[in-house]
């Protein structure tokens, strides 16, 4: 990395932002939070995932962490200062002791900085965007911008430096958007909206293409990167097998441009050359998602043409 670059990454300092005169434009969305951490003196039977409990009355998170450590979430109500944790915890719990070792309240926002650069000045993570969590993107928000700016430093090519933000902020928002639209759909609204809910939410795991199509992947293309059907997405992580050990695909890729393609290469190829191989890819599962096209993909392994 270039010694004349500096990265702003820490979102509870605005002195970077301030740097590069970026301020935080609002969308709208606040909520306060309690997040509890207990261990249990026995197992609570939890299922593996988590549990969002959609109650206009009071919207909650439950999961499991480790043997027999559990979180919980609450949504606090305007102006609530205190809660009785015992009332929360208890249709949790039954008989089931627990000894709380964590208690923090957050506050969760969805902002986004309105620029992200002022000559060698970046921002990234959370001093570049703020989402609320309900769909679990903001650690990997912050990792896509790093691993974006970081190939990009590394290339030397001042030009790419130009299309960080341009990739990344419009990406980031509609991530922000989408989580604020989960967080609705979940906690939002009183009785009406709660029956609507539960409707909905119904039809959408009792029809399997609606299910799958829930399921999929919440990140969006990229926007300068079109060059085919898959281009500005995210490339899979499969299991393949790499001299008889399996491995995931990341470990074949290596660190630079990679070209995936199965028989014989279509156009030309870029970087490390990978022949997707019945021995490589004895699943399948690789095979099907190229469906006989040659993917190029990035050093972040976004797909730049396939």
């Amino acid at each position: 990395m270039s010694a004349d670059v500096v990265l702003g990454c820490d979102g509870a300092n605005s002195t970077v932002r301030g740097i590069i005169g970026a301020e935080l434009e609002d969308l709208r969305f606040e909520e306060r939070w309690l997040v509890v951490d207990g261990v249990c003196d026995g197992d609570l039977g939890a299922w593996g995932g988590v549990h969002q409990v959609c109650d206009p009355r009071r919207a909650a998170t439950f999961m499991q962490l480790g043997m027999l450590r559990y979180r919980w979430e609450f949504r606090l109500h305007p102006g609530e200062s205190t809660v009785d944790l015992d009332t929360l915890l208890t249709p949790w719990l039954g008989t089931i002791g627990v000894r709380v070792v964590r208690r923090a309240e957050y506050i969760f926002r969805a902002r986004i900085a309105d620029r992200w650069r002022a000559g060698p000045v970046f921002l990234l993570g959370d001093a570049a965007h703020q989402t609320p969590p309900f769909i679990g993107q903001g650690l990997g928000a912050g990792l896509r911008d790093a691993y974006n700016l970081a190939w990009k430093l590394a290339d030397g090519d001042p030009r790419l430096l130009d299309t960080y933000e341009a990739e990344r902020k419009p990406h980031a928002l509609a991530q922000i958007r989408l989580a604020i639209v989960a967080g609705w759909a979940m906690t939002g609204g009183q009785d009406r909206a709660a029956a609507v809910r539960r409707v909905v939410l119904g039809a959408i795991w009792r029809l399997p293409g609606l299910k799958g199509l829930a399921l999929r992947s919440t990140s969006p293309p990229l926007r300068l990167a079109r060059r085919g059907r898959r281009a500005g997405r995210l490339a899979p992580q499969p299991s393949v097998v790499q001299k008889g050990r399996t491995v995931r695909l990341d470990e074949v890729l290596g660190g630079g441009w990679a070209t995936l393609y199965f028989g014989k290469a279509s156009g030309p190829v870029v970087g490390r050359a990978i022949e997707v191989t019945p021995e490589l890819d004895p699943s399948g599962g690789l095979r099907r998602w190229l469906r006989g096209r040659t993917v190029v993909l990035r050093p972040d392994r976004v797909v730049h043409r396939g």
